[in-house]
């Protein structure tokens, strides 16, 4: 239907059918035609699925791969914050936008002292909670608060030994961490998941750190494609999806699960076909279905997404969903021309779109990994 929507409007500009006249002020009608007719031909989501509030900047771990080495390079990470009033103005207008999650992230959440203060407070506004940690701060007291406030909670889980963990957080905290997790579950939190960042390393060791999760039985867990945070920060190439896709069938197979790489990667950065059986591809990722309002207040797409769509304090949670970077991206205008046709479109979306303006300097450049011509025949 993208494909398709695309085509549709491309006819609708093209003859200048909902022109927005450049004397005098346009009349609102058009604008607000212009989008439906968008919405109508992409079937674009009206609100976001989520939230992602980066309620702190600071954390406890230094990972090498971090979004946050990106975003906070000048400033430090270690004041970036709002009050607990300003957060509890944020949690409000996201109720009152009727958007019905409210992931707390950061940095650290559990840093805050005040964070189940908010999240007790998103529960009175009806929301759900969903909560992103690195596991490593839980204390018992602190596993039965969030097994009280918590729907959904995603753990870090970077590493299958002490030295590894050192190595990739600099920071010795791998028993923390596992530790954490035991006490979530026999806090019985309602949802528990663990996420890997899908480095060499973690690639090679794959199969150790499924070992470590089936040890600490957790049946929800999701890889993430690194995301370069520069064009001279290159850290996986083609060779190593074709053995993370490989490793992750066999996984798949054998465990009679269906683990997933749960962010954006072009499906074409190996064999499409069997790439296609365990990537969620870009749904979630770019801004497509949610957005980020970091921790002072401004907003972006997506976590290493740096490009600015307004301010929670100065401009509404629709306002910025519907700001026109935002629209661009849902309707598939940063897609790569070799992309349209494909048969993975609408669930690849082109791979990465903020990979692309990093290493290929445009947000509709190819995906780094994207190798389109080599599997043409599998695109169609």
């Amino acid at each position: 239907m993208h494909e398709a929507g695309f085509l549709l409007m491309k006819i609708v500009r093209k003859n200048n059918l909902l022109a927005i006249p450049k004397r005098g002020k346009p009349p609102l009608i058009l604008y607000k035609m212009r989008f439906k007719l968008s919405s109508f031909f992409y079937g674009l989501p009206k609100i976001p699925s989520e939230i992602m509030l980066e309620v702190t900047s600071r954390c406890n771990l230094n990972c090498q791969f971090c979004f946050n080495k990106l975003l906070y390079p000048a400033q430090g990470r270690k004041s970036q914050e709002l009050s607990t009033a300003n957060i509890k103005k944020i949690i409000a207008k996201i109720k009152k936008s009727k958007v019905p999650i409210v992931r707390f992230t950061g940095g650290e959440p559990l840093l805050r002292d005040d964070i189940f203060e908010l999240m007790d407070y998103a529960h009175q506004e009806g929301l759900k909670v969903w909560l992103n940690t690195n596991a490593t701060l839980i204390t018992r007291p602190i596993a039965r608060k969030i097994a009280k406030h918590v729907d959904n909670i995603l753990i870090s889980l970077n590493a299958h030994t002490c030295v590894s963990e050192r190595y990739l957080t600099g920071s010795d905290t791998f028993k923390s961490k596992l530790k954490g997790i035991i006490l979530l579950k026999e806090s019985k939190v309602k949802h528990l998941r663990c996420g890997t960042v899908a480095t060499k390393a973690n690639i090679i060791n794959l199969e150790k750190i499924y070992d470590l999760v089936k040890r600490l039985e957790i049946s929800d867990w999701e890889l993430f494609r690194v995301i370069p945070l520069s064009d001279k920060n290159i850290a996986i190439d083609n060779n190593d999806i074709a053995l993370l896709v490989e490793k992750m069938l066999r996984i798949n197979k054998i465990a009679n699960k269906n683990y997933k790489i749960a962010n954006a990667i072009p499906f074409c950065a190996f064999d499409p076909q069997r790439v296609s059986k365990i990537a969620l591809g870009a749904v979630a990722d770019d801004g497509h279905i949610r957005f980020v309002i970091n921790s002072t207040g401004n907003a972006r797409p997506m976590y290493y997404l740096n490009e600015h769509i307004g301010n929670i304090f100065e401009d509404g949670i629709l306002m910025m969903w519907n700001n026109k970077f935002m629209k661009k991206i849902r309707a598939l205008r940063y897609v790569p021309d070799a992309c349209r046709g494909c048969k993975y479109m609408n669930t690849c979306k082109g791979g990465s779109r903020v990979a692309s303006k990093i290493i290929g300097g445009d947000y509709r450049a190819l995906d780094y990994l994207a190798q389109p011509h080599k599997y043409k025949a599998h695109l169609k």
